[in-house]
């Protein structure tokens, strides 16, 4: 056994194990009866709703438990029983069968592949995203997506993937095939697929599955929006709801666009809250914006994918790794084989950078706020943030090692503390 599969196996092993410790650790200190008076003191939290927070809460985490659990060891059983090895007979029949090319026929087999690859992926997936829906988020009074709603959207959903795994996979099988600095080219390649995504998913995909509906013109809420953007000097050229009801009863807002600066908000949200309220949660996303917080998202994502092009051009050469993984050894490595060793190394990078990236998220969170509360009424924020909270049967405290590596905001404890601050500070400089 090679050591780069070694590495590879310890790695994957052992972030499913500290990933478990700490959504158990999570568990258990959600438990803590004094953790009820102390939300009904800072929160209002009836002990009715805490109740119903901790009762969602426990059945996210068994859910998420035993999905966690299953996705392992069904890698785990790929992986070993030499699976992909019998899927790389089956490729190669596929692509000699259609007459194909050598160069052809490489490209033929890896699109095949991870066709095959994803409807699997799907199929294993669905019992979980229909008892997430129709069991827990119906228990919970969050359902209102109907069985066959669930069936066109899951239908939908892998044509889609099917077609952008496609239009991604031709020319990334193509720089392997022909060019020795292949992951520069396939970097390169995937950064600039990744910013077109951003403007062609709520442009042409998000529609299909969605209605938009634009906002009221002479209503309360879009002249607070109005009068936030001009203050933000953020030009707005859309303001539309999305009915997210069909689905789901949770709130949330978003702003999209490349060429036009478009708000969405979930028409869940625009019943949940006040017209003030909605605008102090945009006002935080307009933070994000103006912060340049987007931005650097993406081009912390851009150069971690680059990391791991990089890493995934060393071990292309390492014949343990391949056949480790059940592959037939060949000089030169299929094409195919090196994407998944990228997607397979991706997450174990995404493992170890977790924390790091949850920590710059929260700091982006903070900014957020910061940025909101100079736009808006704090109280407003706090209010709209409490409400969702509320509404979402979220539970308001966490461990601190699970809030640490996992959570991209902050503990609504410390957002709050936070957004007093500024405020605070905002009303002496304005004093």
């Amino acid at each position: 056994m090679g050591h780069l599969f070694l590495v590879f196996c310890v790695c994957f092993v052992v972030s499913f194990f500290w990933e478990s410790y700490l959504k158990v650790i999570n568990y258990r200190y959600a438990q803590d009866p004094k953790l009820k008076d102390k939300a009904k003191e800072q929160f209002h939290l009836s002990y009715e709703d805490s109740d119903k927070a901790l009762a969602y809460r426990k059945d996210r985490f068994f859910y998420s438990f035993y999905v966690s659990l299953v996705s392992t060891a069904a890698t785990v059983v790929v992986i070993f029983s030499g699976l992909f090895g019998y899927l790389e007979g089956v490729c190669e029949k596929i692509a000699s069968s259609l007459g194909f090319g050598s160069s052809a026929s490489s490209t033929v087999e890896g699109l095949v592949f991870f066709a095959i690859c994803i409807c699997a992926s799907t199929l294993i997936n669905l019992p979980f995203s229909y008892y997430s829906q129709f069991v827990i988020e119906q228990k919970h009074g969050f359902n209102k997506m109907t069985r066959k709603l669930f069936v066109i959207d899951s239908l939908k959903s892998l044509i889609i993937s099917l077609i952008l795994t496609g239009v991604v996979l031709v020319p990334l099988l193509w720089f392997i095939s022909n060019y020795e600095l292949w992951w520069l080219y396939s970097w390169i390649f995937i950064s600039i697929f990744s910013v077109v995504l951003t403007w062609v998913y709520p442009t042409f995909i998000q529609p299909l599955f969605n209605t938009f509906t634009p906002l009221q013109k002479d209503g309360d809420l879009n002249q607070a929006l109005i009068k936030l953007a001009k203050k933000a000097e953020f030009n707005v050229d859309d303001i539309s709801t999305m009915n997210a009801s069909i689905r789901s009863t949770h709130g949330n807002a978003y702003f999209s666009g490349i060429f036009k600066k478009k708000i969405v908000l979930y028409d869940t949200l625009v019943k949940a809250l006040s017209a003030s309220q909605v605008a102090a949660v945009l006002a935080h996303e307009l933070g994000h914006f103006k912060l340049g917080h987007i931005r650097w998202g993406v081009l912390r994502t851009i150069l971690k994918m680059g990391i791991v092009f990089w890493m995934v051009s060393y071990l292309a050469q390492s014949e343990a790794m391949v056949e480790g993984f059940g592959f037939s050894a060949m000089e030169p490595m299929k094409p195919y084989v090196i994407l998944l060793f990228f997607f397979l190394w991706q997450g174990v990078v995404e493992s170890i950078l977790t924390p790091i990236m949850s920590y710059i998220s929260r700091r982006d969170e903070f900014a957020a706020d910061a940025y909101a509360v100079s736009m808006v009424n704090g109280k407003d924020l706090v209010d709209g943030l409490l409400k969702l909270s509320k509404n979402s049967h979220q539970f308001p405290f966490f461990h601190p090692l699970y809030s640490m590596v996992y959570h991209s905001h902050p503990p609504l404890t410390e957002r709050f503390e936070a957004i007093q601050k500024a405020m605070t500070t905002t009303n002496a400089s304005l004093s």
